[in-house]
């Protein structure tokens, strides 16, 4: 097959179009994504906030892995229910950017418990969120994501000057902030179209 070269303003409009294509299909069913995360994040960080709490018991802390343990199998079920679509060079992106910082994200904690290494979990937890949903909205070019990553980056540092029980509600609010809001936000737009 012969490959054509492209003008400026040829690559410009493909580059365009490509955008165009990955928020389209992001907005056609992306919400959620983001929502099923962002409430099982939610759920689970009000539960081991009243765990610990109540108890007083450290060993709640083993709860957080209720996340993946809830999310995998949970997104697994969405996606196979969801018919397949051509994925666009963006989309793929967006796909491998989520991929490196959900191991990451799996992968801080169990660092931090068989290493006995300590260091602000949640902080670390939430800037990458946070970059994972601000890098999103600047690829499709989507103002909300982009805004309230920013801004859970910014709560993120801010998680490093609390101390005790207060980390766990600002990581609470991170959540909200980066992922349940963005994912209504999303939804209605899914829904006007």
């Amino acid at each position: 097959m012969e490959e054509k070269s492209l003008n400026s303003k040829e690559s410009l409009e493909l580059i365009a179009h490509m955008i165009q294509s990955t928020r389209s299909k992001l907005e056609k069913g992306g919400s959620i994504y983001f929502l099923i995360w962002g409430y099982i994040s939610f759920i689970t960080t009000i539960a081991v906030y009243a765990a610990l709490t109540l108890s007083g018991n450290p060993h709640y802390n083993w709860l957080w892995f209720a996340i993946p343990v809830i999310g995998v199998p949970t997104m697994a079920f969405f996606q196979r229910r969801t018919p397949e679509k051509n994925t666009t060079f963006l989309g793929r992106i967006i796909g491998y950017v989520w991929l490196v910082i959900g191991i990451v994200v799996m992968f801080v904690p169990v660092v931090s418990i068989f290493l006995d290494f300590r260091f602000p979990i949640l902080a670390v937890i939430g800037i990458l969120l946070s970059i994972g949903v601000t890098l999103t909205g600047l690829i499709i070019e989507f103002k909300t994501f982009w805004i309230a990553g920013l801004i859970c980056i910014a709560l993120s540092f801010c998680t490093l000057f609390v101390k005790g029980m207060d980390q766990i509600i600002i990581y609470g609010i991170i959540i909200i902030v980066s992922m349940i809001i963005p994912g209504h936000i999303l939804k209605r737009k899914e829904s006007r179209q």
